[in-house]
């Protein structure tokens, strides 16, 4: 900062916040001056300028002045003009035009500041786009593309580059912002946490193919396809290799390698469901999400045995990595079955537990296909999809 620049505070009821103003040059101040004066002054100039020569003293041959420059000419020019109403036209519409330039500035200053504290770009200001690192020219070109308030915005993923901490406040900050202009956006990204937060509605994407449009909540629990189930939820969903069975309308699940009966599991499903378990000879893919998987130290009925492998403890929760007792790789895609609990459940290396399912967010899906056909339904009862 220059040793003529100096920070003035703004107390918070004016701009919502206190940020830093830098008063202006005094050079700067004398350029505004004169701009304004000759703004002022403009119909003398423009009485000079309309009082060129006709088009018959252009066309002539020996060119002649506009007129003889003595004091009678300048006096018979400027006595056919009401000057003192010329004047004062153009004073009002100097006032008006410099009020409405102060309140434009001010709301830009406003805006600026407040997304240059959202984006954390405030120090920036000052430098080169070539001293800038990628994440700060991201972050530059996205508070670029914020202040214009456009009718669409169209991101393609603008946080990639950015540090986590950064992402999220970021990520937090776009969705205000969104409630508050309520703009349509578009935005691209491989990151299903900014999916899950930032839209209202989903659209994923396989291999060009839009397989499945939905709100976040329906995408994750009711994917209509093996890969949407696997792209949204961390950790990703557990895909066990079952075998159907038909009791009174009533659907019974049996793990393929071992034969377990999955407790939990046992709900009412339509004719429709029992009639694609026929055709793909009683075999389906259980599709199960990891907070759906219920651990508990003594044995219950219809519960599984289990081994604890390891726990990988991420704060508020602990990802429980199992592994069947007695039987093989009872997962369909070979990665690991894996439970959510809540930190404060004891659970330890090597330790015995039994497993149950939850009857919530469970899906079948079909051998080889790998399309979604029966989901749990809010009556907790299967439902074709």
């Amino acid at each position: 900062m220059d040793a003529n620049e100096q920070i003035l505070p703004v107390h918070p009821a004016t701009l919502g916040s206190a940020i830093a103003v830098t008063r202006p040059k005094p050079r700067l101040l004398g350029f505004a001056a004169a701009f304004v004066v000759l703004m002022w002054l403009f119909p003398v100039y423009w009485i000079v300028l309309t009082s060129f020569k006709p088009i018959r003293e252009i066309n002539s041959a020996i060119p002649s002045f506009v007129f003889t420059p003595t004091t009678d000419n300048y006096r018979d020019l400027f006595a056919k003009f009401d000057f003192a109403k010329v004047m004062l036209n153009s004073f009002v519409v100097t006032v008006v035009t410099c009020v409405v330039v102060v309140v434009l500035g001010v709301m830009a200053a406003y805006a600026l500041g407040r997304m240059c504290r959202m984006l954390g770009i405030a120090v920036l200001l000052d430098k080169k786009p070539g001293q800038l690192s990628g994440g700060q020219r991201q972050r530059v070109a996205l508070g670029r593309a914020l202040i214009r308030r456009p009718n669409i915005f169209l991101m393609d993923e603008p946080l990639s580059n950015l540090d986590l901490k950064l992402r999220e406040r970021t990520r937090t900050e776009l969705k205000k912002l969104h409630e508050i202009m309520r703009v349509t956006t578009v935005y691209v990204t491989h990151d299903q946490a900014e999916a899950l937060v930032l839209s209202d509605r989903i659209g994923i994407m396989n291999a060009g193919d839009l397989v499945q449009v939905g709100t976040p909540q329906e995408i994750y629990d009711r994917p209509s396809s093996v890969f949407v189930a696997k792209f949204v939820g961390t950790p990703s969903i557990n895909l066990l290799g079952v075998r159907t069975e038909e009791a009174d309308g009533t659907l019974r699940l049996r793990l393929k390698d071992g034969g377990h009966a999955l407790g939990g599991a046992l709900l009412r499903a339509p004719p429709s469901v029992f009639q694609r378990l026929r055709q793909a000879d009683n075999r389906a893919i259980l599709g199960v999400r990891p907070e759906a998987i219920a651990l508990r130290p003594e044995q219950t009925p219809d519960a599984i045995p289990a081994i604890i492998d390891f726990v990988e403890p991420m704060g508020s929760v602990n990802n429980v990595v199992l592994r069947i007792d007695g039987a093989g790789d009872v997962t369909a895609d070979g990665d690991p079955l894996i439970a959510v609990v809540t930190s404060n459940e004891a659970f330890e290396h090597g330790a015995r537990t039994w497993l149950s399912l939850r009857p919530d967010r469970l899906v079948l899906f079909a051998v080889g296909a790998e399309n979604a056909f029966a989901v749990l339904s809010g009556a907790r009862e299967w439902a074709s999809v």
